[in-house]
């Protein structure tokens, strides 16, 4: 294998992982651009790996057949490997919040993207590139599907807060100006923050049709008091 092909198959494993990264990213799920780079890659350097390990067997075997018997490669070991090693990286999206489970989509993509990483550095352009139109295509097209006809009517928002009182009174305020109707929230300490103690918020909120989870992002992050704000979902 030559160094052009080693990193031509990189960057297509760089590529394909920055876009599903960047999809995760932008509607603010636990693992992004840079966690899918980084696994789609990773997965491609274990394929390449494994190959130039083939390719030093067979050719230490050509030059002594008498090795051929104590020389052995396993060529889906290493592979295998990373398949199962990508579960423990995807369980930290998994949260739990009052009975339901979420992250579940960032846990599969995660697991997907490092599969497609190893047909890119396999070599299987074709089977990765199709499984990465696949996945966009999902990623995508369900979402603009279940926001128009399958959306819940409530969103459940994972928000960090300083000043609790000032944030959670410019949170209120927001949703009675806007129609959103809170029907659960909580708040307790985060443990995080130096000078400022930080607050951890979960709030359910009933979005009217006109609304996504999107547009109460951008417009609360944006209030006093609020540090981070991010969907609690898949």
């Amino acid at each position: 294998m030559t160094w052009y092909e080693i990193l031509f198959r990189l960057g297509v494993a760089l590529i394909i992982g920055l876009i599903i990264g960047f999809e995760r990213e932008h509607h603010h799920r636990p693992a992004g651009m840079k966690t899918h780079i980084m696994v789609c890659m990773g997965a491609a350097i274990i394929s390449i790996i494994q190959i130039l390990i083939s390719e030093e067997t067979i050719a230490k075997i050509a030059e002594d057949p008498s090795l051929s018997e104590a020389l052995k490669v396993d060529m889906g070991r290493l592979g295998a490997q990373v398949v199962s090693g990508i579960g423990f990286l995807g369980a930290g999206t998994i949260l739990q919040y009052r009975g339901s489970i979420k992250g579940l989509t960032s846990a599969a993509t995660l697991w997907l993207t490092a599969c497609i990483g190893l047909a890119a550095g396999m070599g299987y352009y074709f089977l990765a590139i199709g499984a990465f139109v696949i996945v966009m295509v999902v990623l995508v097209s369900l979402r603009v599907l279940q926001s128009r006809e399958f959306r819940r009517s409530e969103v459940v928002f994972d928000i960090d807060i300083q000043d609790k009182k000032t944030a959670v009174d410019n949170i209120e305020y927001y949703c009675n100006n806007h129609g959103i109707k809170i029907s659960d929230i909580t708040v307790e300490k985060s443990g995080k923050g130096d000078d400022n103690e930080i607050y951890h918020c979960f709030c359910k909120m009933k979005l009217p049709r006109a609304f996504s989870p999107d547009n109460v992002i951008k417009d609360l992050i944006r209030e006093e008091g609020i540090v981070h704000i991010a969907e609690f979902s898949e």
